[in-house]
């Protein structure tokens, strides 16, 4: 296998376009797996569990993404 640091990250996030955008908790963006394998993530605390088949587009909202950061 590669190492890490080479290979794309198998969750991508596309950005609304416009420079002036004001982001909030509800704000939508785009969440693409880029994968060629199953990805699930899980946010214990709000009882979330999502799966991406590969090559899926979902639409999250800024503030489940935010949670994924912790």
């Amino acid at each position: 296998m590669g190492e890490r640091g080479n290979s794309p990250s198998p969750i991508f996030l596309f950005g609304d376009k416009g420079d002036n955008i004001m982001i909030t908790q509800t704000t939508m963006y785009n969440v693409k797996n880029r994968s060629s394998s199953m990805v699930v993530y899980r946010i214990p605390e709000t009882n979330l569990r999502r799966e991406f088949a590969p090559g899926e587009t979902k639409r999250v909202p800024f503030g489940e993404l935010e949670k994924l950061t912790y």
